[in-house]
């Protein structure tokens, strides 16, 4: 597996991850086909980076309504321009969270790790600043210890983890890691996408992409296949033996005769099984039915009446009843559908048949 090490000036680049680039990792980071690893120092500057510049510009917007105060307005409109103000101060708050919620998000839907500063040794960096080593470029370089950070958080990375990357748009600093390190850099996600290191995981996101659009068209179609099986149950299910402790027979054994009304049908998409080139599905299904079997006389005999009542019997031999009585029953139904009829102009289904019928 290829683990990736992200540079904040990858995250500067789309602050909302939504590039190409970004949504193809956080779909095969999300699967486990790649691992992504974030230092925490990145991730706390390109926070607090969006922070510090969406405080600035509404602080502008802000100035910018108080002067209008200035300009003649009437007392009513002054009182409107004083709300607004007020309420891009509630905004402000209410901003800074969605930074952060917009980080959380991308870290859950890429299964990203975010690597604290607890995995660096600040003895490291120190030692490091007074003797000029890299990523210093000279002996107590303070501009550098930002890099110095996420130097230190990728050194702790690769002695974890093995087939690293590391991504940054910063020259200088990519061409330290790389040559510190001995690891592969690349000076963008379009780049590493386009290397081939990436190819063989990029042949399975196109498969992963096209499961995903077949997904989607079986969502679509899902009431049609609900239609379907319902006619199916309704005209052509019938004679179906089963095995169930609610029934009275000796043997547990009967017939379900047909069903007479259904009461729901259901099946999940994210459950669909894609096998070459068929889609399986089960769709869990709710209905009465009447189910016949052998009853003992004498146990019937024992039954109270009301349950007496419930079935209707006829005499197969001076021992036992043939007997009829009605249930709720699960059945669980397989459906097959090639993946070529995925779509309402071609739709059509290659199997219908019961799996399972459980009495309720």
């Amino acid at each position: 597996m290829i683990n990736i090490i992200f540079d904040s000036s990858i995250f500067f680049q789309d602050r909302k991850f939504i590039s190409s680039g970004f949504k193809q990792i956080k779909v095969l980071g999300k699967k486990g086909l790649i691992s992504i690893h974030i230092p925490k120092y990145v991730q706390e500057e390109c926070i607090s980076k969006n922070e510090i510049e969406i405080a600035q510009e509404l602080d502008s917007i802000v100035n910018n309504l108080n002067k209008i105060h200035l300009k003649g307005l009437d007392d009513e409109e002054i009182l409107m321009v004083d709300s607004i103000v007020s309420e891009l101060a509630e905004l402000e708050s209410a901003i800074q969270k969605s930074v952060k919620s917009n980080w959380e998000k991308f870290v859950n839907e890429s299964n990203a790790k975010v690597h604290g500063l607890n995995e660096i040794s600040i003895e490291k960096i120190t030692i490091d600043y007074f003797n000029g080593n890299p990523p210093f470029k000279n002996r107590k370089s303070r501009k550098d210890f930002p890099d110095a950070f996420i130097f230190q958080s990728i050194r702790a990375i690769i002695s974890t983890y093995e087939n690293c990357v590391f991504i940054s748009k910063d020259v200088a600093f990519r061409e330290t890691v790389k040559s510190t390190f001995s690891i592969e850099c690349f000076e963008s996600l379009r780049s590493f996408i386009a290397s081939g290191m990436y190819k063989p995981i990029k042949e399975i996101y196109e498969k992963e992409l096209k499961l995903e659009s077949e997904k989607e068209s079986l969502a679509n179609l899902k009431q049609l296949i609900l239609e379907e099986t319902n006619k199916y149950i309704l005209n052509q299910f019938n004679y179906f033996q089963i095995e169930d402790e609610l029934l009275l027979s000796d043997d547990k054994i009967g017939t379900i005769q047909g069903v007479s009304e259904i009461i729901s049908n259901d099946f999940s998409v994210a459950d669909v099984i894609f096998i070459e080139d068929i889609a399986y599905l089960n769709c869990d299904m709710f209905a009465k039915v009447l189910v016949d079997f052998y009853l003992n006389k004498n146990e019937y005999l024992m039954l109270d009446t009301s349950r007496q009542n419930e079935i209707s019997i006829s005499d197969w031999n001076k021992y036992v009843f043939w007997a009829e009585e009605k249930f709720d029953v699960e059945l669980i139904l397989e459906v097959s559908i090639k993946r070529k009829n995925l779509n309402v102009s071609d739709f059509i289904i290659e199997h219908i048949g019961v799996k399972e019928a459980i009495l309720i």
